[in-house]
């Protein structure tokens, strides 16, 4: 379950029912109709074991479910994010004010110029 978590880019957390009180995991199970472990659960509701889990990811239904904010994004959609951030990107070495390489440095005066 943890693998395909994290190749859905999903932020969690886990609890270790073995070393837990004995009330707390039937607890959990009676609250969630749960009858083996380990399993997901999402916003308060169980969504299931791995057998589930790995089922609704092959379906892509599973990162539907998780909050955005628990959603790690790809590198691709951190550079489609940093890119449209203005009309006029510069990835550079160093910053305009300390370039850290000489075509770095002839950019910036390029900008500079025009």
């Amino acid at each position: 379950m943890v693998r395909v978590l994290n190749e859905n880019g999903i932020r969690y957390s886990s609890f270790d029912i073995t070393v837990a009180k004995k009330e707390i995991v039937e607890a959990l199970k009676s609250k969630h109709n749960i009858d083996e472990f380990p399993q997901l659960i999402i916003n308060k509701e169980a969504i299931g074991n791995v057998y589930k889990v790995k089922e609704l990811a092959e379906k892509k239904e599973l990162q539907p479910k998780i909050p955005k904010d628990e959603l790690i994004q790809s590198m691709n959609e951190k550079l489609k994010d940093l890119i449209n951030t203005k009309p006029v990107m510069l990835f550079m070495k160093g910053i305009p004010a300390s370039p850290e390489c000489g075509f770095s440095r002839q950019m910036i005066e390029l900008l500079n110029r025009y």
